[in-house]
């Protein structure tokens, strides 16, 4: 999980660089919670 968070992290901050988000906040929250299932087709497959 600790290696996931770390991927979500970047690519959050990579989607608000490219989007051009513009806030105050040093740093912006950010909760990760696993309650709902997603299913992602694999590419390895």
């Amino acid at each position: 999980m600790e290696s996931l968070t770390k991927k979500i992290h970047a690519a959050i901050q990579d989607l608000l660089e490219l989007n051009g988000t513009d806030s105050s906040l040093p740093e912006i929250p950010v909760q990760i919670m696993s309650a709902q299932l997603s299913l992602i087709p694999n590419p390895c497959h």
